[in-house]
């Protein structure tokens, strides 16, 4: 019986470093299933795990980022009373199996989604012919308007979704790096542009972050 004890307080300690934990995934994968009425994932949806991550009191922790004991013991710490907290997950996908699409899912603690962009379902594929510039013109664009080409490849991606006061509908998404930090990635940073996909106006330029707490 002490055996049996024992090996528990051992195991349990490791399910807790999940960045985001396995429910979070199924009710995202879920989500998808649904509006997208596929029968699968495979083939259509890839898990990003290097853009998605849980979001702790204004940190992301990425879920493949390979943390450090320091930091796996600060991210426990973090997660049993956190002021505000929820997951934010990323799929890649192939529209037509050949248009790279990004989905984005937010779900809280309690596993309720609060945002999803992204996500082609019978209501927005129609929107597709509509698209007169490519992911080539996309980047084309970009360069023009002198977008920095930074320290790692670009990364071009199709969402659909609402931009501040803009209709929804389908905009490229530029995303460049302009500085990585030695440990595996952390503490990089860089810059998107997005460019509606029909007009082919540049609509926003963000910073985005990936944070490494020591």
């Amino acid at each position: 019986m002490k055996k049996t004890i024992l090996i528990i307080l051992i195991v349990l300690p490791l399910f807790s470093l999940a960045q985001i934990p396995a429910e979070i995934r199924w009710k995202a994968d879920s989500v998808l299933l649904e509006i997208s009425q596929a029968k699968t994932l495979d083939g259509l949806f890839a898990y990003n795990c290097r853009s998605s991550a849980t979001y702790i009191d204004h940190t992301l922790w990425h879920a493949c980022d390979s943390l450090t004991r320091k930091q796996r013991s600060l991210f426990r710490k973090v997660n049993r009373h956190p002021d505000e907290k929820w997951y934010n997950l990323f799929y890649d996908c192939l529209l037509f199996d050949t248009i790279p699409g990004l989905v984005n899912i937010r779900i809280d603690t309690k596993g309720v989604p609060f945002y999803m962009s992204g996500i082609p379902d019978k209501e927005n594929f129609h929107f597709l012919t509509d698209i007169q510039v490519d992911s080539a013109r996309a980047v084309q664009l970009a360069i023009e308007n002198g977008f920095q080409e930074g320290v790692a490849p670009w990364k071009v991606h199709l969402v659909f979704k609402k931009i501040d006061t803009a209709e929804t509908k389908y905009y490229w998404e530029i995303t460049n790096t302009l500085m990585v930090g030695a440990k595996s990635g952390c503490d990089a940073d860089g810059k998107i542009l997005v460019i509606d996909a029909i007009s082919g106006k540049v609509v926003s330029e963000m910073d985005w972050t990936s944070l490494c707490v020591e």
